[in-house]
């Protein structure tokens, strides 16, 4: 993205792009956004796979829909609970 380090990965199938983690921030993810039609292609996004819990702040900004397919670790809702909450070291 030109915009740091950032772990935003893309993969075009026949059915659409594959999002390997939305983003760090929401920054990131519109710059990764604004680059795929011009560099990958003008699909809509018809999956998204977390591979670690930091990288969900991103993925708000992704064009997902009810047929998009998430996929994450089992315990990627009690990570991301634990990790913003005021108790966390």
């Amino acid at each position: 993205t030109g915009m740091g380090m950032d772990n935003v990965n893309v993969i075009e199938t026949a059915n659409g792009i594959v999002v390997f983690d939305g983003g760090l921030n929401r920054a990131y993810a519109k710059k990764a956004i604004s680059l795929l039609p011009e560099n990958i292609a003008k699909k809509p996004v018809v999956g998204l796979i977390y591979t670690h819990w930091h990288y969900i702040v991103g993925a708000g900004e992704w064009n997902l829909s009810e047929d998009t397919v998430v996929v994450a670790h089992k315990n990627h809702k009690e990570e991301f609970g634990a990790a913003l909450s005021t108790d966390s070291p």
